[in-house]
């Protein structure tokens, strides 16, 4: 019962340390969606206010396509962390029901044996009275 306690104490906690770097990836993802979000509306104005001889349309029009193209790109990878994000909370939840479930049975079995020593304790006690009388 303890090696089991423990194990499971050990799983949720490295079940924690995955769901914390799961969420420190997400936000570096939401951050690089947003360089490229600025980044393609920076290269939309150079595009937008071109003049001819100013910027080659050419290289803005692919600059801005490479940054739509990290923005996709970085939102599926982002859909795809909060998707794991969700299954290591789920089961964070899961496990730390386990863990309640475990510290309840061994507070039953304590209580139990309190219980058990109290009577035997009684009983002890009646017996010894009854063998004075």
């Amino acid at each position: 019962m303890k090696n089991s306690f423990e194990r499971t104490e050990r799983l949720l906690n490295a079940h924690r340390q995955l769901l914390l770097a799961a969420r420190v990836e997400a936000e570096q993802m939401r951050a690089l969606i947003e360089d490229s979000r600025r980044e393609a509306a920076v290269a939309e104005r150079y595009l937008n206010a071109a003049d001819e001889g100013t910027v080659p349309p050419l290289l803005v029009v692919r600059r801005l396509a490479a940054c739509e193209n990290a923005v996709e790109r970085n939102t599926i990878l982002l859909e795809g962390l909060v998707q794991r994000a969700l299954e290591l909370s789920k089961i964070e939840i899961l496990l730390k029901k386990r863990l309640e479930m475990r510290q309840d049975e061994k507070s039953k079995k304590e209580l139990r044996l309190w219980l058990a020593e109290a009577i035997d304790t009684f009983l002890d006690q009646v017996a010894r009275e009854k063998s004075r009388n």
